[in-house]
C-alpha cells in the first residue's frame, strides 16, 4: 500500500492511524538522496532488509504497470484497508 504524506509547516509528518498502529511511538528512519526507510525502534536490521525486499519487487512490478492502473489499484486497496484522514494527532518532527 501506498501512502501520500503531508509536512507540516513546523516539519510534522502526519502519518496514518495504521501506519502508528502498526509500529508504534517509537521510530528510526534513514534516509538517503532519494527515499527514506522509517522502522520500528526494535526492528532488527534483519527484519527490515527483509521489508525493503519485498518493497523494491513491488517497485519493479510497478515499472510495468500503467499509471493508471496502479492509480486505480491503490485507490480501491486503501478502500478496503479502512483507510482515513491524515491525522495531525500523532507527528514525526523532521529537522529542516
Amino acid at each position: 500500500m501506498e501512502y501520500a504524506l503531508k509536512i507540516g509547516t513546523q516539519g510534522h509528518v502526519y502519518l496514518p492511524k495504521l501506519i502508528r498502529q502498526s509500529f508504534g511511538d517509537k521510530l528510526k528512519a534513514i534516509p538517503n538522496t532519494k527515499a527514506l526507510v522509517v522502522f520500528s525502534e526494535n526492528t532488527p536490521p534483519e527484519a527490515v532488509i527483509a521489508s525493503l525486499q519485498v518493497i523494491i519487487s513491488d517497485l519493479r512490478l510497478q515499472l510495468h504497470i500503467p499509471k493508471s492502473a496502479r492509480q486505480l489499484f491503490y485507490t480501491e486497496e486503501a478502500k478496503t484497508q479502512g483507510s482515513e484522514e491524515l491525522d495531525p494527532q500523532t507527528t514525526v518532527r523532521s529537522d529542516n
